[in-house]
């Protein structure tokens, strides 16, 4: 096997090292936006719940900006 082989082999695995870790980070990061849109479904929910019947979606809205 040449050299020029060697390197080449080697390049590969870094290459495909390099992927792998990047899937790992983006399947983490995937995992923590699942995990904020379930507390932020929640908050929503929460919210809803709190607002008093009749009053619509408008009111709830504005009903959380006013506590910002």
């Amino acid at each position: 096997m040449s050299d020029n082989a060697k390197k080449l082999n080697w390049e590969d695995i870094l290459c495909s090292d390099c992927k792998r870790q990047m899937e790992l980070k983006l399947v983490i990061l995937e995992e923590k936006l699942t995990e904020i849109a379930h507390k932020l479904d929640d908050a929503r929910q929460q919210t809803l719940d709190a607002t008093p019947a009749g009053t619509g979606r408008a009111a709830a809205i504005s009903h959380v900006a006013d506590k910002k």
